[in-house]
């Protein structure tokens, strides 16, 4: 049940202030106490945070595909939004290295800034693509590397779940699915710009 365990209240500086005692307190601190894991997903056990999971995925790719859909009826309407698109590109494909990259990280160890390493990944891709001549190849390229980096940190963790371990195996399983994730938006990219190359003439007429 939402907000029915005690809570420990403590001051920034780590003094303690209270205890809350769930189901003893009042409406207005219990559903104060309720948002948090309203939040986080922390109750209801695994099932519940499988199912945050999952809406998060679809609240991202809504977000995402929306974006693309109305920068492509823009062009469309003849109206381009080239700048905006690069941005927004490299926004997307710029987090999705940064995370790529904090995951390979994780796997090797170390007492890394992953937090700074991941924002400062994320600032300079979404430059480089949106000051990038031809966005669209550096968009491929930060696919290719995403997919590249996973792939990577599961090579190094295939060691321990060579081992037998159980935890190794499942996340190497989610390292391996989400690898696809970047590798098949690089395919599709990829196809799609060669689509959309101009034909070739079979027998092109010399210049005079």
């Amino acid at each position: 049940m939402l907000a029915s365990n005690t809570a420990d209240i403590y001051r920034n500086t780590g003094e303690f202030l209270e205890n809350f005692p769930g189901s003893a307190s009042r409406w207005c601190a219990r559903v104060f106490g309720a948002v948090q894991p309203l939040h986080y997903g922390t109750f209801g056990g695994f099932p519940i945070k499988l199912f945050y999971f999952v809406m998060a995925l679809a609240l991202t790719y809504i977000t995402s595909t929306g974006m693309m859909i109305w920068f492509k009826r823009k062009a469309q309407q003849g109206q381009p939004r080239l700048k905006p698109e690069a941005t927004w590109r490299g926004m997307t494909t710029g987090l999705t290295l940064s995370l790529s990259l904090c995951a390979l990280l994780a796997t090797i160890g170390g007492e890394l800034p992953l937090a700074a390493i991941g924002l400062a990944t994320w600032a300079v891709a979404l430059v480089a693509i949106r000051f990038a001549a031809r966005p669209g190849t550096a968009v491929l390229g930060g696919w290719l590397a995403s997919a590249g980096l996973l792939l990577a940190a599961l090579a190094i963790n295939a060691t321990a779940a060579i081992g037998g371990e159980t935890t190794s195996w499942l996340v190497n399983t989610i390292l391996a699915l989400i690898a696809t994730g970047p590798a098949a938006a690089a395919a599709r990219l990829r196809s799609r710009r060669v689509s959309n190359a101009p034909p070739v003439a079979a027998n092109p007429v010399p210049a005079e």
